[in-house]
């Protein structure tokens, strides 16, 4: 199942943050796949997307990065943002769906940033044929879902070590009720943030964190 949309009346992001969608300006796509395996063999699969989508931008002309853990950056500002929902028994099998929001012919915000954004239009210079991105980026898409999870994100880690927006840069990672400042030091095998703080390196998964970068070299 591959939806494609020009507007979405309820679009939601991380965390249940609000996905703004003008119409007919930007790309909005979803992606539904079956795996046999248990959900806990994708927890990396947003980064591998991540990956393979910037990839498939990249052979366009754009040089985005990948922001731990879902979102694609280029020039230091959010470009789109990648949401995996996981759904099955925890032994397997499990359905995924793969939402991606990406920002295609916006020149202006519809309302107030909380961060850097940017589109592929702002970008070049001129109107992107959405059609096209669509197509390309559902290949990729697809070619990331059929591979995994076997041989997992191990496929991807050198390819991500290239892409990593956040490496080496001074982060604050917030979730409900804590917060934890460090610096960046890439991904685990199973796709939890490497974070060097005060008391030592910790791991964070994805789940409820929200990371944002502290440093000027990174925003």
């Amino acid at each position: 199942c591959q939806p494609v949309a020009a507007h979405q009346s309820a679009g939601r992001g991380r965390r249940g943050r609000a996905w703004v969608s003008p119409y007919g300006v930007n790309l909005y796509l979803s992606v539904r796949w079956a795996y046999a395996c248990a959900p806990a063999a994708l927890g990396a699969l947003s980064l591998a997307l991540g990956v393979g989508l910037a990839g498939v931008l990249e052979s366009h002309g754009y040089p985005v990065q990948v922001k731990w853990p879902n979102d694609l950056w280029l020039h230091r500002a959010k470009l789109g943002g990648i949401l995996v929902d996981v759904r099955g028994d925890a032994q397997g099998p499990c359905e995924v769906t793969v939402g991606v929001g990406l920002n295609v012919n916006m020149t202006a915000p519809v309302q107030a940033p909380d961060q850097a954004w940017t589109s592929l239009a702002r970008e070049s210079g001129s109107l992107v044929d959405r059609s096209a991105v669509a197509t390309a980026l559902l290949l990729g898409a697809e070619r990331v879902l059929e591979s995994f999870p076997h041989p997992g994100f191990a496929a991807y880690e050198a390819q991500w070590a290239r892409r990593d927006a956040l490496a080496g840069a001074q982060v604050c990672a917030t979730w409900v009720g804590d917060a934890l400042c460090g610096t960046a030091r890439g991904v685990a095998p199973d796709g939890s943030l490497r974070l060097e703080t005060a008391q030592g390196l910790r791991l964070l998964g994805g789940g409820d964190v929200s990371v944002r970068a502290t440093d000027a070299s990174a925003t």
